[in-house]
């Protein structure tokens, strides 16, 4: 059984992996949730089923911001979890699905409970 001086490290990291990826998560949510928005206003334009959250000029925005916002965070996401996956040592089969797990929880509890930007930033929570 080994002694605390050996797990204590691997916990470590863990829990390093673990922060990195629910901050990564956490500011991936709102270009991913502009995303989501985007869609409703597809989906207006092309079938009608929705009203159009936002007019032609400002989906071009909402779309930039999406596009570039999810880019340029997976990047980042991609280079700190490629270096945190060579100090924690699971099977790429284990850390990757895990990874993605941890990194859309933010945005997935904020879809579910209908967040506004405001509630993501803590409005309410925070002040």
């Amino acid at each position: 059984m080994p002694d605390d001086g050996e797990t204590a490290p691997g916990r470590a990291r863990f829990g390093a992996w673990v922060a990195a990826n629910l901050a990564l998560g956490y500011v991936l949510a709102f270009p991913l949730t502009s995303a989501v928005v985007f869609g409703y206003y597809v989906r207006a334009k092309v079938w009608g089923d929705v009203s159009a959250p936002y007019g032609s000029a400002e989906a071009q925005v909402g779309a930039a911001f999406a596009v570039v916002g999810v880019g340029v965070l997976v990047a980042v996401a991609l280079l700190v979890d490629r270096r945190l996956r060579k100090t924690i040592r699971w099977p790429a089969i284990v850390f990757w699905p895990a990874t993605v797990a941890v990194l859309t929880t933010p945005c997935t509890l904020f879809l579910l409970n209908n967040s506004t930007v405001p509630q993501m930033l803590g409005k309410g929570l925070l002040w």
